[in-house]
């Protein structure tokens, strides 16, 4: 079963694509206490937009039980607190 998690990204991958994009991240889970995700997978489409993101952008993600997963979207820090209960 797959989860949905929110977090922040805390370094890119060493692998890039044909046009240096990275193509994975570890992400630092909002409910975890600083441990980091496996590297996980960045979507193409996602991938230009990455490239002029920083570490620590909140995204949303996808995970699955083995730890694998896929990075879903990015969000702006200037919307930092806008998903909060």
């Amino acid at each position: 079963m797959a989860k949905i998690g929110f977090g922040t990204i805390q370094e890119f991958g060493e692998d890039k694509d044909i046009n240096e994009n990275p193509i994975t991240a570890r992400v630092v889970p909002e409910e975890s206490n600083g441990t980091l995700t496996l590297p996980l997978y960045i979507p193409f489409n996602l991938r230009a937009v990455i490239r002029n993101v920083q570490e620590n952008e909140n995204v949303f993600y996808a995970i699955k039980t083995d730890g694998t997963g896929i990075i879903l979207g990015i969000v702006p820090n200037y919307l930092d607190g806008a998903f909060d209960d």
